[in-house]
């Protein structure tokens, strides 16, 4: 008696639907578990998963980190770059709230924002959140061309390098993090 390969393509398309909304790693402006000098250069990002870390650190440059306990067990990766073209699906890739703060009990704000390395978009989901108040006064316009594009959209999550002078005369420096829109999915080739 013969019995045939079972059909498994609902399987594959399960998979597919339960994992279409899970994050598979976090853009992070210091190192999980230490701390980063404030005119660094570079994103660090944080995975759960060795392949995708190796496929982070060819793409972006950079190295990875043993997982730690510290870390949850995460792998890092500390890229070379300071710019990632990544893909939003919509409006709703980017939330901002005023949260209470802990400690202080001031308003602060939290921001995250959802996305998909352009360059290597069958990877799966990233996220970056932010307390950044400048980031804070963006997020809005960025909503609002994500929603006048009607879909998909190209964008830039950068790490832009400010340096001022403080009241004291010492050069002083710091990383803030920034989402520009590129272009509409249907503009794009």
């Amino acid at each position: 008696m013969t019995t045939a390969a079972p059909n498994l393509d609902w399987a594959r398309d399960r998979v597919a639907e339960v994992f279409a909304d899970t994050t598979v790693g976090e853009f992070l402006t210091e190192q999980h578990g230490g701390g980063r000098s404030a005119d660094a250069s570079a994103w660090f990002v944080a995975t759960e998963f060795p392949t995708i870390a190796a496929d982070l650190a060819a793409l972006l440059g950079g190295e990875t980190t043993e997982p730690l306990a510290t870390t949850g067990g995460h792998i890092t990766v500390a890229t070379r770059t300071t710019d990632a073209l990544v893909v939003l699906d919509g409006p709703e890739d980017v939330t901002c709230a005023l949260v209470q703060h802990a400690a202080t009990r001031s308003l602060v704000p939290a921001i995250s924002v959802r996305f998909r390395l352009a360059d290597a978009y069958q990877l799966g989901a990233f996220r970056f959140q932010s307390a950044s108040w400048d980031l804070a006064e963006t997020v809005m316009d960025v909503q609002d061309k994500l929603a006048q594009t009607g879909g998909r959209s190209l964008c830039k999550l950068s790490l832009q390098l400010v340096r001022f002078t403080a009241r004291d005369g010492a050069e002083m420096a710091f990383r803030k993090p920034a989402l520009t829109l590129i272009q509409a999915h249907s503009e794009q080739n």
